[in-house]
Parts: structure tokens; sequence; C-alpha cells
């Protein structure tokens, strides 16, 4: 239907390889998206897999969307689950909302300032501080603990807060070091049950309790979770070095020796929120591994550093990158004082070269 793509031997193994649990490690610019689209036109094409039998996920809805529109010129067959986690196990809820301890019209809680009022009124009622730093702070702890699969109702109530003396704890939080306040500190717990009150009265969820609520719902439902099981013929997921506690929870109760993960263990930047690439080093010792390992778009120059870097790793999976591409510049190196210097470097260097276009 479309025109035919060149794929390379790992690629086509990739896209053959279409029964048993599957790991892909692939590196950006090594034709993962290419990969993935073939390996669903040949389930569909080749193997009479309905479109409805396959999930696929994806990091972004953009990604979703850049995937579906590589898709319809290959088949007419479209994906009929295809997104991010979130967009996907909203519509688990949604069909399931008779078994879920809330009501079925329940409003998505997705604008940050909404669960920033909401914390707000938290600390008014208990007479503490509110200042934009307490503010995210509690934000961020609320996010981490859902990503880790913490319920509110696994905590202990409010510790005793008369604390004559108050000390400042260094933390990461959002990818940063902070000095975090002791007193501030030992609220995480009662502002995170609060902050649920609060939600299950105005009948909400949040964009984390998306992922609680399904593996909740799919750990006690066992005849929705053998549906699932039963009718998802092939499960793909995207990016699967950024995945929570939870989000591998879910999978690993829906996959049925039909999961094909697609990830890069070298790579793991969300770390700070809940995301590790454990799946990928679980799933490299018990199943099925191909490399993609010919990069398309970096040059040999950057491809050499690279894999010097990588065999430096002491957590890795071996792979040798290949460069299909020409040597390139040589990679210089420049050292920051902070994020704000190495942001404001970024920026002014992204206007100059957009400068020398105009």
């Amino acid at each position: 239907m479309g025109e035919k793509i060149q794929l390379n031997s790992e690629q086509i193994e990739a896209v053959n390889t279409i029964k048993g649990n599957l790991l892909i490690l692939a590196s950006a610019g090594t034709g993962k998206t290419t990969t993935i689209v073939e390996r669903y036109v040949n389930l569909v094409e080749n193997h009479k897999i309905n479109p409805e039998e396959i999930m696929m996920t994806t990091f972004t809805n953009k990604a979703a969307k850049d995937m579906i529109e590589k898709i319809k010129k290959k088949t007419k067959k479209l994906p009929a689950y295809i997104g991010t986690m979130h967009s996907l196990f909203l519509r688990i809820l949604r069909e399931n909302y008779d078994k879920l301890p809330i009501k079925p019209n329940f409003t998505l809680l997705t604008e940050e300032n909404d669960k920033n009022k909401i914390i707000k009124q938290i600390l008014k009622k208990k007479k503490i501080e509110i200042t934009n730093n307490n503010v995210s702070y509690f934000a961020n702890r609320i996010r981490i603990f859902k990503n880790r699969g913490i319920s509110h109702d696994d905590l202990e109530e409010n510790p005793d807060l008369d604390d004559k003396e108050i000390n400042f704890e260094e933390e990461i939080e959002g990818g940063e070091f902070v000095h975090v306040n002791s007193k501030i500190k030992k609220l995480s717990n009662y502002v995170y049950k609060e902050y649920q009150r609060t939600l299950k009265e105005s009948n909400m969820l949040d964009f984390d309790d998306i992922l609680l609520f399904t593996y909740s719902l799919l750990s006690k439902e066992e005849k929705i979770r053998e549906f699932y099981m039963n009718n998802l013929k092939s499960i793909m997921v995207d990016e699967a070095q950024d995945l929570n506690v939870v989000q591998r929870n879910i999978l690993e109760l829906l996959q049925n020796d039909n999961l094909c993960i697609i990830g890069d263990d070298c790579q793991n930047i969300y770390t700070w929120r809940g995301a590790s690439n454990e799946l990928i080093f679980n799933f490299d010792k018990a199943h099925k591994k191909i490399v993609l390992k010919d990069n398309y778009r970096s040059t040999k120059t950057l491809i050499e550093n690279i894999n010097r870097i990588i065999g430096s790793l002491a957590f890795k999976i071996d792979k040798n990158l290949q460069c299909t591409r020409e040597e390139g510049n040589k990679i210089k190196i420049k050292e920051f004082y902070d994020f704000e210097e190495e942001t404001s470097f970024i920026a002014n260097k992204v206007k100059r070269l957009l400068r020398k276009k105009e």
C-alpha cells in the first residue's frame, strides 16, 4: 500500500518474531519506529490478528499520532489501542466503571494548578505557610508516592509536628537538590491522605490515579484481567526504560507471553519521578533479545564516543552501535556552574543558529 522500506537484518528479525515475549534494544536513530510499524503491519496483514487485539503504548500522544500516520501508509487496518499508557488505561477504567470505588461520571484532574489549589487548602487548614516551594514539594511527594505504587491507605497518619528545632535536609525533587524543612517533610503523609480524601469527595481522579486504579482493578477483578489477557494477542511498549513501578506491575498482569518491549538500557532520565529500566534488564535475562545496532541519524564521531561511554557503564547490556554516516564534527565539551547557566547557554546557542539560517 505504501512504499517498501528496506529493513536491516535485526529489524527483519524483530518484525518476524511474533510469538513469545521479546526485548528490542533500540537507541535513538536506530529505526525503532519503523520497526514497530512494520511489526504491527506484519501482525495484521500476514498473521490475521485483528487491530482490536493489539495494544501499542507510546510515551506521548504526539508519538502515537505520528505512528498512526505511518501505519496508514502501510495498511487500512488501524490500531484500536494505541496511545500513552495513561490514555489507554483510562479507557480501561471507563469501560469497567462499575467495578471502581468511585462514581462512573468521575472527572479527571489534569491541570497542575487545580492540584496545587487542593494542596493550598490543606496547608491553610493545617496552618502551614503557603509558599510556592511548599506546594511544589507536596505535589512532587504525592506524585512520587503514586508512581511507586504507594496508596495513601498504606501510610500512617499525621506525626507529631510540635518540633522545637527545625532542621533542613537535602533531597532530590524534580531532578534537582532542594533543602527541605523537617517539619514540612513530616507532613507528607498527612497532605497525601487529605489530598486523596478531597479527590474522593469531589469524585475526581488525578493523572497518576489512572495507574493506581488500573492496577487495583486488574489485581482484584480476575474476570476483567482475564478478558484483557485473552483478548490482547500482542502488546508493544515503547520507551520501556521510562516505566515506573505501577506501569511495570500492570504489564505483568496483562501480559500472556505476548509482550514486546522496546527501549534503551543506557537511557533513563526519569528516575526522579519513579521510572526505572529494571524491566529491560529483567527481560534481557529471561526472554529473546534483539539489538538494533545500526544508527542512521548520528555521525561516526558521535557513535564512536557513545560506544566508549556505554563500555564504561557498570550496569548495561553489551552492545556495539554501528554508524551508517560519515565522520562529522569533533565533539565539544563545556562545563557550567549550575542548571540556569546551562539552559541559558543552550537557549542563546539555539537563537544564534536560527539567526544564521535566516
